[in-house]
C-alpha cells in the first residue's frame, strides 16, 4: 500500500500569499485529484504545499475586454453549471460535466487540469479546440499564452519556477458551433474529438486522449476533413486501453460522428438563411 509522503501544508488566504509561497519553491495545490496521486506513487515529493483553495481571485469568471476569463480555481462542476460559461462557451460546460466523476467534477479545477497537461484530458481538448489563452503570474510578472504553445509534451507545460495559472481567456463570439465525441474506459477518455467552427469561417477538429499529446487538425472547409487521414495521423499509442490499430479505428468513427453533426448544423443555417429571405 502507498502512502503520501510526508509535506509542509499551509493554507494561502490571497493570491499574493501563495505567489509568494511559490517564490520560494513551495508547489501549489487546487484540488489535489492530479497531484495527490502522483505524490503516492513517488512521482512527485514536494516538501512544500500550499493550497488554493481560499484565493478568492482564481474563482472568478467574467467577460471582460472581449474574453471570457475562466479563473483556474473553478472546479469542473463550477464550469458545467455556471451561466456565463453556458452562455459563451456552451462546449467546455458540457465537456465539464462529463469529466470523471462526481468527486472529480467537483474537487478538480481548470488549473491544475492544465497544469499536469494529463493526456487524457477531456478539458485540454476542448480548450484546444475553442482556442483557449492561458494566463500566468508570478510574484514580478504576468505573461499570456496559447493553449497550445503552453503545453509542450505530455505531462510538461510552459511553466517557470513559481508561475501559477491564474485564469484562461476565451475570445468572446469567437465560435458559432462545437461539439465532443469520447469513448470512455474507467472514467477517462481512450479518444477525444472536439470540432469547433469559428465565426471567421475556418474549422478546428482535436483529437485527444489517443497518445501522449493532442493532435489539432484546421480546415477552411469541412470537406478538408478526413476521417481516416486524421486517424492515420493522430499521434495514437498502443497502451492498457488498446492497441494503436483500435484506437485509430476509434478516432475515425468520432470524427465521423462529429463531422455529421456539423453537417446537421450547417443545414440549419442553410435553412434558416433561406427563412429570411
Amino acid at each position: 500500500m502507498t502512502t503520501v509522503p510526508a509535506f509542509d501544508y499551509e493554507l494561502a488566504a490571497d493570491l499574493e500569499a501563495a505567489l509568494a509561497a511559490g517564490a520560494q519553491g513551495a508547489t501549489f495545490i487546487h484540488g489535489g485529484t492530479e497531484l495527490l496521486p502522483a505524490m503516492s506513487m513517488g512521482l512527485l515529493a514536494p516538501s512544500r504545499v500550499v493550497s488554493l483553495r481560499a484565493v478568492a481571485q482564481l474563482r472568478h469568471c467574467s467577460v471582460t475586454d472581449g474574453h471570457l476569463v475562466l479563473g483556474a480555481g473553478l472546479t469542473h462542476r463550477d464550469v458545467a453549471t455556471d451561466p456565463l460559461i453556458h452562455e459563451h462557451a456552451q462546449l467546455l460546460a458540457e465537456v465539464a460535466n462529463g469529466v470523471g466523476n462526481i468527486r472529480v467534477r467537483s474537487t478538480g479545477t481548470v488549473g491544475g487540469n492544465l497544469a499536469f497537461a494529463e493526456p487524457r484530458s477531456d478539458v485540454i481538448t476542448a480548450l484546444l479546440a475553442l482556442d483557449a489563452q492561458v494566463r500566468l503570474a508570478t510574484l514580478s510578472a504576468r505573461r499570456e499564452l496559447p493553449l497550445k504553445d503552453f503545453l509542450q509534451g505530455p505531462y510538461e507545460v510552459d511553466l517557470q519556477p513559481g508561475e501559477l495559472i491564474t485564469s484562461v481567456a476565451l475570445p468572446v463570439g469567437a465560435t458559432n458551433f462545437g461539439i465532443y465525441r469520447k469513448i470512455v474506459r474507467s472514467e477517462r477518455p481512450i479518444v477525444g474529438v472536439a470540432l469547433t467552427h469559428f465565426t471567421s469561417g475556418r474549422w478546428r477538429l482535436v483529437v485527444g486522449a489517443v497518445g501522449p499529446e493532442p493532435t489539432l487538425v484546421e480546415a477552411e472547409l469541412l470537406s478538408g476533413f478526413l476521417p481516416a487521414a486524421i486517424a492515420t495521423g493522430a499521434d495514437a499509442t498502443t497502451d492498457l486501453n488498446g492497441s494503436e490499430a483500435y484506437k485509430r479505428h476509434l478516432t475515425s468513427v468520432m470524427v465521423e460522428r462529429c463531422l455529421h453533426a456539423a453537417e446537421e448544423f450547417m443545414a440549419s443555417q442553410a435553412e434558416g438563411g433561406r427563412g429570411d429571405e
